[in-house]
């Protein structure tokens, strides 16, 4: 199949026509998954892109809302209150020295009967990262607008799911808050009690954030981080990022402190803390492929990349699959 060159017209978008070689197979519904995901992943790349005081925690609410809610996909948002209530003291600690208030946002999706199993999806949702009291460096502060690329992921993930009416249930979890330096901000040493609360059955949870600058110096641009303590799920989003183009290795994790003693493994060790409050999971650390040079990727411009939404979309799609499916640990 092929794509004849986009054209124009006054007052109309660009289009492209597309047209099949004689006795040569017209994939078109290879076409349409192919929109999809390209959609999806420019939906992820313009959000990273927004500047921070313009995407604040409550407008990315706003726009995750303007979003899906026309996909078919269900939207609440959570109020500081709320997240009082639910005693999501670590989430607020983040948050407190921001004048942007924190808000939570629970995102629902029903492709197949309301009594199956969703997979869930976490996004970390910091809509600017100065690191509090714990200011980050100066070369590193520009790119922190995209410490919400978790979420952005998670938010155009569903859109996709939903376009591609996926028979499969999804629940996703995006925190929203900003970590800025004020007089309220959480002190080096702080003792903060994290959320004990009910769970919900399962397949699996996925998480993805931007945890640790170290990955880029692990991995540079050409892979995100998984972290796993699944076999199958290694196996399945290892499949996934081979179909997307989108490589990414497994480095376990083996260490409970949030920050260890000494220096190195220090993604290792967010990601095994982060191992320590869930049960069959998976977390992506995006912090390196969220930004690209421009010369790696010759489709992808300089700037915020949008990976891995791509593969992200794939491994769900995959789940559908009985054979590759996760299997909860018995």
């Amino acid at each position: 199949m092929l794509a004849a060159p986009a054209t124009t017209s006054p007052g109309y978008p660009a289009s492209l026509d597309l047209y099949a070689r004689k006795d040569e197979v017209c994939d078109l519904e290879g076409w349409r998954i192919g929109l999809q995901k390209a959609a999806a992943q420019n939906l992820t790349r313009q959000l990273q892109e927004m500047p921070s005081n313009l995407l604040t925690p409550t407008a990315f609410a706003q726009n995750v809302v303007e979003v899906l809610c026309k996909s078919g996909v269900n939207v609440e948002v959570k109020v500081e209150g709320w997240a009082e209530s639910q005693s999501m003291h670590a989430f607020l600690a983040v948050g407190k020295a921001s004048c942007e208030l924190p808000n939570f946002l629970e995102l629902s999706y029903y492709g197949t009967c309301a009594e199956e199993r969703p997979i869930v999806l976490v996004g970390q949702g910091v809509t600017y990262d100065a690191g509090g009291l714990c200011l980050k460096e100066k070369r590193e502060l520009f790119h922190m607008r995209g410490d919400m690329t978790g979420a952005a992921v998670v938010v155009a993930c569903c859109r996709a799911v939903a376009g591609l009416r996926l028979p499969v249930n999804i629940r996703g979890l995006i925190p929203l808050c900003e970590n800025v330096v004020g007089c309220n901000s959480v002190r080096t040493g702080d003792m903060v009690e994290s959320m004990n609360g009910k769970t919900i059955e399962r397949p699996c949870i996925i998480d993805v954030g931007t945890c640790s600058g170290y990955m880029r110096q692990a991995l540079d641009e050409s892979a995100a981080g998984v972290f796993t303590n699944s076999e199958i799920l290694w196996q399945q989003i290892k499949h996934a990022s081979m179909h997307t183009g989108d490589p990414r290795p497994c480095v376990p994790g083996d260490d409970v402190q949030n920050y260890g003693i000494d220096r190195g493994g220090r993604p290792c060790k967010a990601a095994a803390f982060l191992r320590e409050f869930v049960p069959q999971w998976m977390h992506i650390d995006a912090t390196n492929v969220m930004v690209t040079k421009g010369f790696e990727y010759e489709y992808l411009r300089k700037g915020m990349a949008g990976r891995p939404t791509r593969t992200l979309v794939e491994f769900i799609a995959l789940t559908i699959c009985k054979d590759t499916a996760p299997r909860l640990a018995k």
